[in-house]
């Protein structure tokens, strides 16, 4: 995921420990470094004194601060080189640290600027002053802030060994656009380092609201108030656990109400014990001042553990992403809804209870005119019809694709009878499970399919109107063409139907 580095790097002994950590970092992951220093720009100093330094020994080039400089780089060049990892190093003269540091990192094509604090915690004003923040603040490339809470050394320590990376990751999801994007992320660099995660939502504190809208459903319509309120935590991680899921990636979740969401964030990593926190930045990079107010902002001052900060801007551009998301969100959605059902098959068996019947026939509707009814009709129509017109290579795999469209419409007809049967007393609830089993291991596989072969080949080869036409269609709430059945509605049956617990043991 992140192949190249900008390791920043400066004369104090944090920084020494940041490129021990940095070479671990690039280690695990195969990546190579660059490492950077900028020169203040002395010259412009109302002391002078690097001046005067300069014009007294102007015949040499290498001035002291520039042999310094390359000191601090040959120094961590290295330790890099003597554990392998491929690296190289810049510098530039500014006295605007944190503007050379995205310059170098856009400039050498980095995907990651690994960086340390200094660790002023204690007051937010004197963040925003640090260089690191500004970097933060300013840069379109992901960011991964190492903690100032580290045992320091004065040499480059180098762990090489699997407790120098990072094994366990928190991951804050809000149900937005960019917090979608920040999962698939997470679970691309865990599943890369060996990692597992555990996925947070921090529920508002609704009881303590002004407005008290949320007590007012609760009272006048309790159904409303599950979808809209109670349920939503699970909702948002048992999507997320999906992801993790289908790239074989370890994962737990848990949630917490509070009305300073940065504080559950932080208590949540430290009570699981997690070693780096990952977070999307919602993007008000233009004012420092609206940082303030940025949850990502108050967990880097306060955590006292790593994090890693996901960039706003990104290659995809914005309606793709949005299409794109959706997508994965609505395969999200039906593996949730499998799990779910699967785990709750397997605890009434364990148990030898009986699950509910009209939840049986629910997940059934749900698969059947969900996905089936909506998702694949609409995949057809503007996804694949789309990247064939732009390029043939990937024919026989959309062709395959259709074709098990097909056979999902059979194998949901064949769930649907089996529950049936079931509910009639003429088969065992474990023929429901084997059946269920078998339509869930051919679901996740192929939509692992597209998301592992279509979506990144549209991506390549559709331009911004197809993506437009693609978002839009998936975006409907009702299509008439798909049966006229709202998002709405199956939102609520999804809701319903990740937030029931397994039947009690009789």
């Amino acid at each position: 995921m992140y192949r190249h580095l900008l390791v920043p790097i400066d004369k104090s002994e944090l920084s020494t420990v940041t490129v021990g950590r940095a070479v671990d970092f690039a280690l695990a992951l195969g990546a190579r470094i660059t490492f950077f220093h900028a020169i203040p720009d002395y010259t412009s100093s109302i002391m002078g004194d690097a001046e005067r330094v300069r014009l007294a020994a102007r015949t040499d080039e290498s001035y002291q601060f520039a042999r310094h400089a390359r000191e601090l780089l040959d120094q961590a060049a290295a330790a890099a080189t003597a554990h392998g990892v491929p690296c190289a190093s810049a510098s530039a003269t500014s006295d605007v640290p944190h503007t050379a540091i995205i310059d170098a990192a856009r400039s050498a094509g980095c995907d990651l600027i690994f960086m340390a604090s200094h660790g002023r915690r204690s007051k937010i004003g004197m963040m925003i002053g640090s260089q690191t923040m500004k970097v933060l603040v300013n840069s379109d490339i992901p960011v991964l802030v190492s903690s100032t809470a580290e045992a320091q050394t004065s040499d480059f320590t180098v762990q090489t060994s699997a407790a120098a990376t990072y094994r366990h990751l928190l991951v804050p999801i809000d149900g937005s656009e960019l917090s979608s994007m920040s999962i698939d992320r997470a679970v691309d660099f865990a599943s890369e380092l060996g990692a597992r995660i555990t996925f947070f939502h921090a529920t508002p504190d609704y009881s303590a609201s002004l407005q008290g809208d949320a007590e007012i459903v609760r009272m006048t319509a309790p159904d409303d108030y599950a979808y809209r309120f109670a349920g939503r935590a699970r909702e948002l991680l048992t999507k997320a656990e999906s992801a993790a899921r289908a790239r074989g990636v370890p994962c737990a979740s848990a949630s917490a109400t509070s009305d300073a969401p940065y504080t559950a964030i932080i208590d949540a990593a430290r009570s699981a014990g997690c070693d780096l926190i990952f977070m999307a930045s919602h993007g008000r990079r233009s004012k420092i001042g609206m940082m303030i107010g940025s949850q990502t902002l108050k967990v880097l001052v306060n955590a006292g553990i790593p994090v890693l900060v996901s960039a706003t801007a990104e290659t995809l551009i914005p309606i793709q992403a949005k299409a794109i998301g959706i997508i994965r969100d609505e395969h999200r959605s039906l593996a949730a809804v499998l799990h779910a059902s699967l785990e709750r098959l397997k605890s009434a068996i364990a148990e030898g209870t009986k699950p509910d019947p009209a939840l049986m026939r629910s997940v059934a509707y749900y698969i059947k005119t969900f996905p089936i009814a909506l998702h694949h009709p609409k995949e057809e129509e503007y996804l694949f019809s789309k990247l064939r017109q732009r390029t043939p290579l990937f024919d026989s795999e959309l062709e395959e694709l259709s074709r098990q469209h097909a056979r999902d419409n059979a194998l949901v007809d064949e769930l649907a009878a089996t529950v049936e049967r079931y509910i009639e007393g003429s088969t065992s609830l474990v023929e429901v499970d084997q059946v269920l089993n078998r339509y869930a291991k051919f679901a996740w596989e192929h939509m692992g399919r597209e998301e592992g072969v279509i979506l990144p080949a549209a991506q390549r080869h559709l331009t911004e109107a197809d993506w437009a036409e693609i978002n839009d269609a998936f975006q409907k709430n009702s299509d008439p063409r798909f049966g006229g059945r709202t998002d709405d509605e199956f939102k609520r049956l999804f809701s319903r139907l990740v937030n029931i617990p397994p039947p009690a043991s009789r």
